[in-house]
């Protein structure tokens, strides 16, 4: 189809009048542009080992990444892939910072890698050929405190080791160190666990062949042996792991900024470096183990800042101004998979069970509106079609900084929030799921959205300049919602009657009030006088049985003198009753009589029917047609004083006599 133009066309599509003015298209700004990719990268990275920065000082940014299954650190320069270093252990958190102001020359970050008990700082080497540094170099390696030892394992140890001691009794005395609750090392765990091991290694099929007194002796030299090789080897220590990396930013939100290290171990300890990242400067103690930390700045000028620590025990804890807030603990209703921070005060997790919830961190006034929102409250929530696989914050350095973030989903889409409203999105594979991404300069790219698929490909998305991140994808919807929103309610007329009615219940309010508060009164005391008489009679389902529920019906057979009540007892509750009775009482006494007065069931299991019959024979007979009788039927309980259920049969008028 032709396209509509302002002037007339000729057969073959040319305008016939050049000189005719155009009609200008209309011009719609895509949110990403495709920058590289390489399927091929074979990156085993998340979230927490991607960061982005200016290694060699020159103002290109490279990507640098961790891969976890190869253990090495891989440097990207634009699209070429400039150099990689091995790591002794498995990397599970990265980041990038700058640590102190250097005297002159170009400013270069350092690279924090955390694997096992150390975290190793790495910076650029010397300059190549082409003036830039992109290899990076080993600085310093920080290993983490250990944790304090069990002083009664550390003797039972030291006395093992000159011998001072027996190994039957520092297994003992060991074994109760244990059973009394105390935090053991995994020297001493291994040591009282070979108890286990050698009993297990002696059932086998010979174990029949053996002496009774074979297996203890092993048992006791395998303890020796072990208590030998390690009871020279010094005092026992508890070496704890790395579980997370922070940054916090001190002096401003450069790109370039002085800032601190924090990482999270895996016992709940929460370690800030110095600004030369040399010593532990502030150490907080959380009750679980860390999963994922987030860092925002709540005012520079004061030295405050936010460290929110999304823990395995289903709990978010925040410490401020030095310490941990124990009054802004947050409950979660889903195991954490991502954490970000948003504009100084609101954190936004992301949860196992495909939402995300953010809560405030301060108090402080909502922009949209004014709302006053109080520290530790739920500002918003998402809720999404797959579950969460990767989170990360869109800082967008412009006329004015916004920030945003932004969610991987494994159903193949990255979402990206401005609060609670959806301001762009992407789509990706969803046989292969992003899992791993991070928002940031790249090359001179001031926006740049770089992500790792499930198969350890990787690919770049450039965001354009004028791309929109403030009305979003359901700016139209939002827009339509304003409009409805102008349009007044059909609001009807007050009527005549609606007039005086406002105006009796202006006059006589009080009266009014009174007379309510009468009838409800008398209502709540018929309700009360119903009930205790349905206890008392036990009538009704479960009066008087503590909540169990039994259905009774009966039936009369027979023509008389003589009659058959057959009575049917079914429980409809959710627990069985045993050793209940069936009562029958025949009234006028003088005149019926019944074969037996009662009947015992060891247990009424719910949902089957037991059934009972008893005789009943008539005594008079010139009994009258209105004069019958009835038989009363209760079902009692021996753990209560009232009946169960209750039921009244009355009998026909016999028709024969013997």
């Amino acid at each position: 189809m032709a396209q509509s133009r302002s002037h007339a066309a000729g057969p073959s599509g040319m305008p016939s009048d050049p000189d005719a003015p155009r009609r200008p298209k209309p011009k719609t700004t895509p949110k990403w542009l495709d920058a590289w990719s390489d399927p091929m990268a074979n990156v085993d990275a998340t979230s927490e080992l991607m960061d982005v920065a200016d290694l060699a000082g020159d103002g290109e940014w490279r990507l640098v990444m961790c891969s976890a299954a190869e253990r090495k650190i891989k440097v990207w320069a634009n699209a070429r892939l400039v150099s990689e270093q091995s790591l002794p252990d498995e990397p599970v958190a990265m980041r990038c910072f700058y640590a102190v102001q250097n005297d002159g020359g170009a400013r270069k970050p350092s690279v924090a890698v955390a694997a096992a008990n150390c975290v190793y700082i790495f910076r650029s080497g010397a300059s190549s050929a082409d003036g830039t540094s992109d290899r990076l170099r080993p600085y310093y390696k920080f290993t983490l405190p250990s944790l304090p030892v069990e002083p009664r394992e550390t003797e039972v140890w030291r006395r093992l080791g000159n011998d001072s001691m027996a190994v039957g009794d520092a297994f003992a005395e060991l074994a109760e160190a244990r059973d009394a609750g105390a935090a053991l090392t995994e020297r001493t765990l291994a040591f009282l666990a070979i108890e286990d091991a050698t009993t297990e290694s002696g059932t086998d099929a010979d174990s029949n062949s053996r002496r009774p007194g074979d297996a203890s002796d092993r048992t006791s030299r395998a303890r020796a042996r072990f208590a030998r090789a390690h009871g020279a080897s010094g005092p026992p220590t508890r070496p704890t792991s790395v579980t997370a990396l922070g940054v916090i930013k001190h002096d401003g939100d450069d790109p370039d900024a002085v800032s601190r290290l924090i990482f999270c171990t895996e016992h709940g300890q929460v370690h800030v470096l110095s600004a030369d990242a040399r010593a532990v400067q502030v150490t907080h103690q959380l009750p679980s183990a860390v999963s994922f930390v987030a860092v925002t700045t709540g005012s520079r000028a004061e030295g405050k800042h936010f460290i929110a620590c999304a823990c395995r025990d289903g709990r978010v804890y925040v410490a401020r101004d030095g310490a941990v807030d124990d009054a802004l603990t947050i409950d979660l209703e889903a195991p954490a998979c991502g954490l970000a921070t948003v504009g100084g005060n609101v954190v936004l997790v992301a949860c196992a069970d495909d939402t995300a919830h953010a809560y405030a961190l301060a108090d402080h006034a909502r922009e949209t509106d004014g709302e006053q929102i109080i520290a530790g409250q739920k500002v918003y929530a998402l809720y999404f079609p797959s579950s969460v696989a990767a989170t990360t914050t869109f800082d967008v350095d412009r006329r004015r900084r916004l920030e945003r973030v932004a969610f991987s989903l494994r159903g193949g889409e990255i979402r990206v929030f401005n609060g609670a409203r959806l301001v762009a999105s992407l789509e990706t594979d969803a046989n292969d799921p992003c899992v791993g991404m991070r928002f940031g300069r790249f090359g001179r790219e001031e926006n740049a959205l770089v992500t790792v698929a499930a198969n350890g490909g990787v690919a770049t998305r450039i965001m354009p300049r004028r791309a929109d991140l403030t009305s979003g994808d359901d700016a139209g919807s939002a827009a339509s919602a304003a409009g409805a929103a102008a349009v007044p309610l059909a609001v009807p007329k007050k009527t005549k009657l609606y007039v005086e009615q406002t105006a009796r219940e202006r006059e006589f309010g009080r009266e009014m009030h009174v007379a309510f508060q009468k009838d409800l009164c008398r209502l709540r005391l018929n309700t009360a006088r119903a009930r205790v008489a349905s206890a008392r009679d036990g009538g009704g389902r479960g009066g008087g049985g503590g909540g169990d529920r039994v259905r009774l019906d009966a039936s009369v057979r027979g023509l008389g003198p003589g009659f058959k009540v057959v009575v049917s007892a079914v429980n409809v509750g959710p627990t069985p009753l045993l050793n209940v009775s069936l009562l029958f009482v025949a009234e006028p006494r003088e005149v019926y009589e019944t074969a037996r007065g009662h009947q015992t069931f060891a247990a009424l299991l719910p949902g089957t029917p037991r059934t009972c019959e008893v005789g009943v024979s008539c005594a008079d007979p010139g009994l009258a047609a209105g004069a019958s009788g009835v038989v009363r039927v209760y079902l009692c309980d021996p753990r209560s004083a009232v009946p169960v259920v209750s039921a009244v049969v009355r009998m026909p008028v016999p028709e024969y006599y013997e």
